[in-house]
C-alpha cells in the first residue's frame, strides 16, 4: 500500500498491468498488487517480487516512484487441484461452499453469487453449478469443471 503525501491526483482509475494492478483509493492512497509466488503457506515476501511489482508500476506511471510505502502485505489465495472454485453444499448439513477461486475471485463473484443464491433457495443445480460441486473430488459427481468456460 502506498500514499501520496500531496494528496490524490496521480491516478483516478484502476490501472491493470500484467500481472498486477494499481487501485487508487481516492484520498491519495493506492493499492499496488499483486505478486504470485508458489510457496505453500509461507507469507514472507521476497525483495525480488516487491522490486518487480514496483518496477512495472513505475514504468507505467513514473510518479509511483515518489509515493511513500505504507505497508507490504502478503496473503494466501485458496485454490483447488483443478483450478475451479467449489460452490455448493458441503458434507455437513447447512454448510455451503463458495471458495477456491484463487486469483479470480473478483472476476467470478457474479456467477458465484448467482449459483450460490440459487442453491440456497432450493433451485435445481444447473450444469454449471453441478460442475463446481465439491463432489467432483470425492468421485460421486458425474462431471467436473473441465471443458466448461465461464464468460465474465
Amino acid at each position: 500500500r502506498l500514499h501520496d503525501p500531496e494528496g490524490p491526483g496521480l491516478l483516478t482509475r484502476v490501472l491493470r498491468m500484467l500481472p498486477g494492478y494499481i487501485v487508487p483509493r481516492g484520498d491519495g492512497r493506492y493499492v499496488l498488487g499483486a505478486t504470485m509466488e508458489e510457496r505453500g503457506f509461507d507469507t514472507t515476501m521476497t525483495a525480488g517480487a516487491v522490486f518487480e511489482l514496483l518496477r512495472d508500476a513505475v514504468e507505467l506511471v513514473p510518479g509511483i516512484g515518489e509515493l511513500v510505502i505504507d505497508e507490504l502485505v502478503a496473503g494466501l489465495r485458496p485454490g483447488t487441484p483443478d483450478n475451479a472454485p467449489v460452490i455448493g453444499p458441503g458434507a455437513l448439513r447447512g454448510l455451503q461452499w463458495a471458495t477456491g477461486h484463487y486469483r479470480h475471485g473478483i472476476l467470478l463473484t457474479p456467477i458465484t453469487a448467482e449459483i450460490a443464491a440459487g442453491l440456497l433457495v432450493g433451485e435445481e443445480p444447473s450444469e454449471l453449478a453441478a460442475a463446481f460441486s465439491s463432489e467432483r473430488f470425492t468421485g460421486r459427481a458425474a462431471s467436473g469443471p473441465r471443458g466448461l468456460a465461464v464468460a465474465t
